[in-house]
Order: structure tokens, then C-alpha cells, then sequence
């Protein structure tokens, strides 16, 4: 008898019937995600009971990062607020303004098709996180500081801005004429180089950077793209493309190569590589997004008037007309995101979150 019963059971299961309402999301998920395979989406919820872990009950501090698929955020939350425990959170992407979705124009597409899933992630979160008396948030650039600042999940909360830790001495400027030879690339062209781990991702705007390349007002170029994915045919000018390329030493053998380098992302919470580009002492032009308007200069490069091809093309023009300094571009970007400097900027969130946590204590006690 019980033989049959658990048979009824797995059947009904199977059909959607008798499950927990994560099991419910998980199918869901499951089904789009299979749909829609380019579509990131994560869920607010997780099987893993951090706040349980020793280390976190141990810290002074508790600090997340990328937390997505791993976090259970009701139930982190809930525990870390019957403690009263600190928690900082380096936002790296919009998802924790979002459900499960990491992209706003992502979302915009296909928000009617994952409308449940969607705005269950984002009750969860709501539910976690507007309460919580004692959670301070780090935007990884102004752009992104502005954006948390206006949610209605982190009103009221302190917000500081820590650039990304790169590593000046990871990245070298190497002569042109060697790395051009090393890599067998043409001496006599102008180099763009566009860099992204999947090239084919919409969001990193890789068909923007070839539209506006295929525009008049540009002789003798050449672009050169660095990761996987399919590359288009172009009629005014050559591509050459290499598959993701693992390791500083060959980066920073393409960004020397390169004469600018182009950023064409529609989001990012920084852009690493225009800094890494920056460190190689290669010129760059990025969209008005992430990092840009930080530490983009006259100097160093252009910031383009908006993410469409034209735009890029007249910034791609503005920064071929100038002359630049390796050395300075180079000095520029260390004073921004040294190991140094930003430890230096995370120590100094550490300590006023605990002088502001004492504080409220004292007050309540």
C-alpha cells in the first residue's frame, strides 16, 4: 500500500502537485531558463543557512559581495537582525534592485514571461531588507551610488563608493611593435580592441562597437575582439578575434597592442577592463555607464554621450584626434584602484559602520 501511495505521490509530483512553493519557483525558473538560455536569472532564496555558518556568527562585521543562488534573504536577514550584527554589501550588478533579473533592459524584455517568478524574488527581498536597521551598501562607482540611493529597498541607509581593486602590477605597458609582432598583428593599422568574456552577450554592446566602426571617417583600422562567440563580417574593415584569454600576461599584451580601447557596454556596475586597458597605458572611450565618469578625463580618453553606435562613433573619432600619454594614463589609473588605496577605502567603511553600529546601542540600551 505504501508502495502505490508514494507512486500517486511522485506522479502527482511530477505534475506540479504537492510541491513547496520553492519547489513551485525552481520548475518555473527551470522552464524559462531552458526557453531562454541567455537570460540570467537567480533566485532570492537558498538551501544554505549562512548565518548559521561559524564565521559569520563570529564576525563583527558580516560583509556579502555576490551572493545570488547562495543567499536565503529572509532568513539571513531575520537572524543577523535578532543579533544586531553589521552587515556591509558591495552591490556588483542591479540584481539586488531587482528579483531575479540582473539587467534593466533584460528585464524590460522579458518582465511578462518571468512576471511570477520575478516579482516573488523581489517580494522576498523587499520583505529582507527594507527593515534591516543595520545594513550599509558600497557602490562600485558614482553611476551606481545613484542608483541604490533612489531604490526603495535601501532608503535611508549609508551608501559609500569603493572602486574595484585592480592590480597595477598584474598589468604592464609593453612596447607596441613587440606585442604586435608577438600576437601577429598589423603594424601599419589603427587598433581598437573590445574585450568581453562572452562577445555575444547583448549587454556588452559588442554589435554597437562594430556599427560604429562601419562608419565613413574611419581608414586603415583594424578591430580586434578578445573573447567567444561568433564574429560578424564587416565590409570596410578587417576583424581579427581571440578566444577568451586567461592570464595578465596576454591581456596586457592585447590592451598594449592596442591603440584605444572601447568599452560598449549598456551596464556595468564598474568595467574592469577599461581600467585593466588604463593600467596598459592604452587610451579608452566607454559609454556613460559604470566607472566612466569617475575616472575618465580629457587626459585618458572620452565618455560617449549615450550607448547607441553613433555615439561611439563620434567618441572613437574625438579620441583618435588627440594625443595621449601612455605613462600618465597609466599613473592615473593606479591612483584610483591600487590594492593600496582600496584597502585603505574599505578600512574606513569597516570602521565607521562599527562607530555608527556602537552608537545606535548606546542609544537603544
Amino acid at each position: 500500500m505504501n508502495k502505490i501511495i508514494r507512486k500517486i505521490k511522485n506522479k502527482l509530483r511530477n505534475r506540479g502537485y504537492g510541491l513547496l512553493l520553492t519547489e513551485v519557483y525552481d520548475r518555473a525558473i527551470w522552464e524559462l531558463e531552458k526557453k531562454h538560455p541567455d537570460v540570467c536569472f537567480t533566485s532570492s532564496y537558498s538551501s544554505y543557512d549562512l548565518a548559521e555558518n561559524p564565521l559569520v556568527k563570529e564576525a563583527d562585521i558580516v560583509h556579502l559581495h555576490w551572493v545570488q543562488n547562495f543567499l536565503d534573504f529572509e532568513s539571513f536577514f531575520k537572524k543577523m537582525a535578532e543579533v544586531n550584527k553589521p552587515v556591509v554589501w558591495t552591490l556588483h550588478d542591479l540584481n539586488p534592485m531587482m528579483g531575479g533579473f540582473h539587467h534593466a533592459r533584460i528585464k524590460a524584455q522579458y518582465y511578462e514571461e518571468f512576471k511570477m517568478v520575478e516579482d516573488a524574488m523581489y517580494l522576498i527581498k523587499r520583505k529582507a531588507l527594507v527593515d534591516y536597521p543595520n545594513l550599509s551598501l558600497v557602490a562600485l562607482s558614482s553611476q551606481m551610488k545613484e542608483l541604490i540611493s533612489q531604490h526603495e529597498f535601501f532608503t535611508g541607509k549609508p551608501i559609500y563608493t569603493v572602486f574595484n581593486c585592480v592590480d597595477g602590477k598584474k598589468f604592464s605597458m609593453i612596447d607596441k611593435n613587440v606585442t604586435r609582432s608577438a600576437l601577429g598583428l598589423e603594424t601599419d593599422k589603427t587598433i581598437i580592441l573590445f574585450v568581453s568574456s562572452m562577445l555575444n552577450d547583448v549587454e556588452k554592446g559588442f554589435a554597437e562597437c562594430v556599427k560604429a566602426l562601419d562608419n565613413e571617417g574611419f581608414n586603415n583600422v583594424m578591430l580586434v575582439c578578445v573573447g567567444d562567440g561568433v564574429i560578424p563580417e564587416t565590409k570596410y574593415y578587417p576583424i581579427r578575434h581571440f578566444n577568451s584569454v586567461r592570464g595578465e600576461i596576454w591581456l596586457s599584451l592585447l590592451y598594449s597592442a592596442a591603440d584605444y580601447f572601447v568599452n560598449s557596454s549598456f551596464q556595468e556596475s564598474f568595467g574592469n577592463t577599461t581600467v585593466e586597458a588604463m593600467l596598459c597605458g592604452t587610451p579608452v572611450v566607454m559609454t556613460p555607464v559604470g566607472i566612466a565618469k569617475d575616472i575618465i578625463v580629457e587626459e585618458n580618453g572620452v565618455v560617449c554621450e549615450n550607448c547607441t553606435a553613433e555615439a561611439l562613433a563620434k567618441a572613437i573619432k574625438t579620441v583618435m584626434s588627440r594625443q595621449y600619454d601612455s605613462g600618465k594614463i597609466r599613473e592615473m589609473a593606479i591612483d584610483k584602484v591600487s590594492p593600496e588605496k582600496i584597502g585603505k577605502d574599505y578600512i574606513a567603511v569597516y570602521e565607521d559602520v562599527l562607530k555608527r553600529s556602537c552608537a545606535t546601542n548606546k542609544s537603544t540600551s
